[in-house]
């Protein structure tokens, strides 16, 4: 009777720490690579595992919720995952392009109104 007594108390306690567990998907930017995302969310203390997922750029993550949140995840990783100079210089060129051609795009418009009204 006592070992089933111990087998139970034993049995109730390993439910009882791995009800802690909790699975959630948190959204990233993903400029960075999937080695330092996850790397960065599984250094989060708490962090049980991480999987990210470049197609949608979602990290899956279990974690215990007696020792951190979805929020400090995030933090984590994005103090990792962020634009670096080269790809804020390829941003800008390509914002330049795209104001440039609708800047042509309006002028062409603008002209074909002109001629219609006179």
């Amino acid at each position: 009777m006592k070992k089933f007594m111990m087998t139970m108390i034993a049995t109730m306690m390993i439910v009882a720490a791995t009800a802690q567990q909790v699975q959630t998907n948190i959204k990233v930017n993903g400029f960075e690579s999937k080695a330092k995302i996850e790397a960065a969310a599984k250094a989060t203390p708490g962090v049980k595992q991480a999987t990210y997922n470049e197609k949608t750029k979602t990290l899956n993550v279990v974690y215990d919720k007696k020792q951190t949140t979805p929020v400090k995840v995030r933090s984590a990783v994005l103090k990792v995952d962020k634009k670096n100079s080269k790809q804020i210089k390829n941003t800008a060129k390509k914002a330049i392009k795209k104001t440039t051609k609708k800047a042509t795009v309006n002028q062409k418009v603008g002209q074909k109104k002109v001629a219609v009204k006179k």
